[in-house]
């Protein structure tokens, strides 16, 4: 099959620019790129649920979950790690409450304050219970307007100190474009390799993926894209900023056998 050049797409595109079939055309190829790089929201269809279910191969015991908003994910991994404990993070006071009504227990304690780079307050806007996982440092100019409250910030390196953990088997991170700020409050484990392996979101407009591969990769982790079916592990490419898909995760490259089950394609 002949693919037309670049260029010959262009003059044919921009002679018929305003038809209906062209019009038609730049939707049908928008569509496609979503659904072909952002898996969606749904733990059971976008991935989430799969990576879940290798990992019980690697004894994860100590999980961190932080924006971990009203426990959908939290909860799945209790589900997947009787053995393990998590320690969940959730800033907004109503969401927290909720968080511990629902999943508190022997395994998992909530913690209402947030984790970043520095220690101190900050201004955080809710967005209500209807869209609390959008609550963030970062203003949604795109959703309902929300209303300011401040929340108390705090290090994740010393509140693991704090916990007793040496080690983080799991981090997942959710923070609505502040995950990079939230991972560098962790440097200094991530940087002794006391942090095996690191889910996070990558939102557009907060900071560039180049960012994460800049600060992961020199600390021995190699980062993949989740897909329904599969991680896909690779270096940077300046083309993977041009669409923002949610979930990725960032694996030690000592973790061979790990990160193979991972990327093998699932049925």
């Amino acid at each position: 099959m002949r693919i037309l050049s670049t260029e010959t797409l262009q003059r044919i595109v921009q002679r018929y620019h305003g038809s209906r079939v062209v019009k038609f055309g730049a939707r049908l190829a928008r569509a496609y790129t979503e659904a072909y790089e952002h898996a969606g929201y749904d733990l059971a269809g976008n991935g989430e649920a799969r990576v879940l279910r290798i990992l019980q191969s690697a004894d994860l015991r100590v999980i961190y979950d932080v924006g971990a908003n009203a426990g959908d994910w939290a909860a799945a991994a209790l589900h997947c790690y009787p053995g393990a404990r998590i320690e969940a993070f959730e800033p907004i006071p109503e969401t927290a409450a909720l968080l511990h009504t629902r999943l508190a227990s022997a395994r998992l304690r909530v913690h209402a304050f947030a984790l970043g780079r520095k220690e101190g307050e900050m201004t955080f806007t809710h967005y209500g219970a209807d869209q609390s996982f959008l609550s963030s440092g970062i203003y949604h100019s795109h959703v309902v307007p929300g209303h300011a409250i401040n929340v108390q910030v705090k290090r994740g390196d010393l509140v693991a100190a704090a916990l007793g953990d040496a080690r983080i088997d799991l981090l997942k991170c959710d923070a609505e474009g502040m995950d990079l700020d939230v991972l560098a409050g962790f440097e200094p484990l991530l940087r002794d390799g006391l942090v095996r392996i690191i889910q996070f979101e990558h939102e557009c407009g907060a900071h560039r993926l180049r960012e994460f591969h800049d600060f992961l990769n020199p600390f021995g982790y190699v980062m993949g894209k989740i897909h329904a079916r599969r991680v896909a592990f690779g270096p940077y490419h300046p083309a993977d900023e041009r669409y923002a898909g949610p979930n990725y995760l960032a694996v030690r490259a000592t973790e061979l056998k790990l990160i193979n089950l991972l990327a093998r394609s699932s049925p």
